[in-house]
């Protein structure tokens, strides 16, 4: 009986463990799937037509807190080009993390992420690897959205230099696709 006893008492206490390490997997999850979550959408802002780049970083910063473990009380600012952008709630902390966000290999700005004054007390770092490593990425997708940006508009602006050029030049000049003339400058019309 004693033997059965101590043998009931061990199976319990190794599925006290047990469950305390899948509570424990669990918890690691949710928090990955917050920042995995928070990448996503970040992507899906990016990527929809029309957004300014003001649009980008609004949205941004008040997407990236409900990555972090305590969304409450996390806040964000980007800082690009001179220009700031925001979280309502953001203040300068001791407890933060930042990071460059690059273009082109040279610093545009940064991304600061926090947690608000006195909202918690952290004995060690209160940043998660995994959150450093979400700031990083975010950093690098928004610093990839302003450089892809940039060219866009370079591109427009060669473009149209390029077709002043074109319909401005004193010899005539035919764009001819499949047998059929698909443009003319004023000169080759004339």
């Amino acid at each position: 009986d004693i033997a059965f006893g101590l043998h009931a008492i061990e199976l319990n206490e190794a599925r006290k463990d047990s469950q305390n390490a899948l509570n424990e997997s669990l918890l690691m999850l949710k928090e990955r799937m917050k920042e995995l979550n928070c990448l996503y959408r970040l992507s899906e802002i990016i990527e929809q037509h029309g957004q300014t780049g003001v649009d980008i970083m609004t949205r941004a910063v008040d997407l990236i807190p409900s990555a972090f473990q305590h969304p409450e009380t996390a806040c964000a600012r980007i800082q690009i080009d001179g220009n700031t952008y925001q979280a309502d709630n953001f203040e300068e902390t001791d407890c933060q993390l930042e990071k460059e966000i690059v273009v082109n290999g040279r610093p545009i700005g940064t991304i600061v992420v926090g947690y608000i004054k006195g909202s918690h007390k952290f004995e060690t770092d209160p940043f998660l690897l995994e959150e450093k490593v979400l700031v990083n990425a975010i950093a690098e997708r928004l610093g990839k959205t302003v450089e892809r940006s940039r060219a866009q508009i370079k591109l427009q602006e060669s473009e149209k230099r390029f077709r002043t050029l074109v319909e401005n030049f004193l010899t005539g000049i035919s764009i001819v696709q499949g047998n059929e003339v698909v443009y003319q400058n004023k000169e080759q019309e004339r």
